[in-house]
């Protein structure tokens, strides 16, 4: 989620991948060519798959934009719907009649000849499986006129496979440098009360502490905005240092994330705990409105009555706190 809506000023090390991705995009060949972003969970991919879906260059270029998150569990009948309502509903138009009725075929016969001489790029987040192109790619159909499909994946297989009826580019995403990963830390820890720069007697701590998140963007945001809330005592902070320590010793980077983020989770404050964990009762990648989620809180009883405040206003204060 929260890949989705981190600020220009936090991005730390996208800004040559996210210029040689765009020009993969809007200068590239005729021939519908498939781009893919390769990486670990918790490098970035999303972040810098959005940064360059919303460039000026990509809105400008292209005819069609449509962003479609895939997870593990994919369907291609509902992923098809959902990427012809969205086709539409760019456009400010209603979708054709009887769209929630439309088996597989029809959809992809409904997508193909709305995509005709249309130039689009379709972004498919979160791509597991190699099965997945075999599925959709009958469903965006080579109309050479420079459409492409960009996908985010963590198997460098996937991207590979789409060769077989698509030319390629892969891009495969590295980790932050020692330098990005502190400036992306203090960006994160002090962006409120000091300009994301770091105090005198922080700077060896923060710096270790930056070190061990081993140039995971998400680790270090995550990290960074949790020391963000915490005073600005060196021996509070080596006390946090050497417990990543223990946490993370002869992990992979695979548990060292997980840790991390449990580290993060364990540090919030007990309100916040049930509302987080909330978001467990949803399906990977289900998309829910942040109105119907306060609500929810609400009705669960999560939300505390404050002051001059009403509990949607609560409620808000803390989604607003869980996303930073």
């Amino acid at each position: 989620m929260a890949a989705l809506f981190i600020d220009e000023a936090e991005v730390v090390g996208f800004q040559e991948p996210k210029k040689i991705l765009i020009d993969c995009l809007v200068k590239g060949r005729v021939e519908r060519t498939v781009i893919s972003v390769v990486g670990m969970g918790g490098q970035g991919k999303t972040t810098l798959a959005k940064k360059v879906f919303d460039s000026k260059e990509v809105v400008g270029h292209f005819e069609c934009r449509v962003w479609i998150t895939v997870s593990q569990s994919h369907n291609t009948e509902v992923l098809s719907r959902h990427m012809l309502e969205k086709l539409y509903g760019q456009k400010g138009e209603k979708p054709p009649k009887g769209i929630t009725e439309m088996d597989r075929g029809a959809l992809i016969s409904e997508l193909r000849k709305y995509l005709q001489k249309k130039r689009y790029v379709f972004v498919f987040d979160d791509v597991w499986n190699t099965s997945f192109w075999d599925e959709i790619e009958y469903v965006v159909s080579d109309n050479k006129n420079g459409s492409k499909i960009f996908i985010t994946t963590r198997n460098k297989d996937v991207a590979m496979y789409c060769k077989k009826s698509s030319f390629i580019e892969v891009h495969e995403l590295q980790p932050l440098t020692e330098e990005q990963s502190i400036d992306l830390f203090n960006k994160k820890a002090f962006q409120f009360d000091l300009e994301g720069c770091c105090p005198k007697e922080l700077i060896d701590i923060a710096f270790e502490i930056a070190r061990k998140c081993k140039g995971l963007p998400l680790a270090i945001v995550t990290i960074g905005g949790l020391l963000s809330t915490k005073g600005r005592n060196a021996f509070e902070w080596q006390r946090f240092s050497e417990n990543m320590t223990v946490e993370l010793r002869n992990d992979s980077h695979l548990t060292r994330i997980k840790k991390i983020l449990g580290l993060s989770y364990d540090d919030l404050p007990f309100y916040l705990k049930s509302c987080l964990l909330y978001f467990g009762m949803y399906p990977e990648d289900y998309e829910v409105k942040s109105k119907r989620m306060i609500l929810q809180w609400i009705a669960e009883g999560f939300v505390k009555e404050e002051s001059g405040k009403t509990l949607e206003e609560v409620a808000e204060g803390y989604l607003i706190e869980l996303i930073r």
